[in-house]
Formats: C-alpha cells, sequence, structure tokens
C-alpha cells in the first residue's frame, strides 16, 4: 500500500474526501464471493443514475435483477473503517484511492421511506473492477439507516422503480428488497 506501511487499508469517506465524489462511467465488476446471502450473484454491471453519487449494480447472473446502490457522501455519512490484510489483498488494492465505496438501498413503499445499508458497503477496486462486501460494525453502522422519507422519498422511489406509488397495491410498511426486476 502506498498510504501505508501495512496491508491494512484505512477507509475514510467524507465531504472533504473527493476521491469519493468521483462520477463513474458504466463497467462491470465482478463479486468473486457473490453478495452476502447471494453468492450466486457475482457479476454486475455498474452504471450511474442521472442523479448524482447514486448507481445500479445489475446483476448478468440472474436475469431481472438490478440493486439500487449510493455513494455514502450522497448519504451525508462519514464512514471511517479499516480494511483488513485480507480484504486488501482479496481486492488487490494498490493504494486506498482505487476504492469506491457504495451503499446497497432499501426502499420502503408504504410510509415511502429510502434506507441505506451502512453496515454492509461495497467496496470495489475501481483499477482491476473486483468487488466484495465486508460486514462492520452493526453498533456503529446499521443495517437500515433512513436517508429519505416523506415526499421526497416517494418521489424518489417512484424514480428508482419507475413505478408511481399511488398505483400500489401493497400492504402499509410493505418494504421493496433491495434489489428490483429491471423493466419493472
Amino acid at each position: 500500500m502506498n498510504n501505508s506501511t501495512s496491508a491494512i487499508a484505512a477507509i475514510n469517506v467524507s465531504e472533504e474526501n473527493q476521491m469519493r465524489e468521483r462520477v463513474w462511467d458504466p463497467f462491470k465488476v465482478v463479486f468473486p464471493n457473490g453478495l452476502i446471502g447471494c453468492p450466486e450473484w457475482r457479476n454486475f454491471i455498474l452504471q450511474p443514475y442521472p442523479a448524482d453519487k447514486l448507481g445500479e449494480l445489475v446483476c448478468l447472473d440472474a436475469q431481472g435483477i438490478s440493486i439500487a446502490v449510493a455513494n455514502p457522501v450522497w448519504l451525508k455519512v462519514n464512514y471511517d473503517f479499516e480494511l483488513d490484510e485480507s480484504d486488501v489483498a482479496f481486492l488487490q488494492l494498490a493504494d486506498v484511492s482505487e476504492a469506491l465505496v457504495l451503499c446497497v438501498l432499501t426502499l420502503q413503499r408504504k410510509p415511502p421511506v429510502l434506507y441505506a445499508n451502512l453496515a454492509g458497503p461495497l467496496i470495489i477496486n475501481i483499477k482491476t473492477k473486483l468487488g466484495k462486501q465486508i460486514v462492520l460494525n452493526e453498533q456503529v453502522y446499521p443495517l437500515r439507516t433512513p436517508v429519505l422519507d416523506g415526499q421526497f422519498a416517494k418521489e424518489f422511489i417512484e424514480i428508482l422503480t419507475r413505478q408511481p406509488l399511488e398505483h400500489e397495491t401493497s400492504q402499509p410498511n410493505q418494504n421493496i428488497p433491495f434489489m428490483r426486476e429491471k423493466g419493472a
């Protein structure tokens, strides 16, 4: 590692840390171990949404599945954690600046709330295009952190799912899984 004498990478994601503010072009990313709970989902295309600092991981291993993700800077989250030596080696990180950190989003339709999973961020090496979902201390970084609610959340969920909420037939407090079916 160029930024440290050990193989442990200190990841600090804050508004001051401009490397997290990059806008990306679509690219293929491989999660060799899959995602937590979905080990068979390994190959994705990461594409940005028109909204700044948001993206969509489109799964190439399961037709019709995509996952909404967000840059922690947009979420106003100051991440400050370390990757252990095995994660640094697994991701082939030569420098911490090669790490792109993204949070998985969960959408709740009734009442409309947008949540971010801060306990399980996705770390992507932007040079090698290798990714890994890591698990952080859940007491420090919760699984479900509300990011938006009310009218803003309603409008945002409609944009992300491309479906108006007024036409929903779901029960109150029904969550949309963090993934959605493409074209739904």
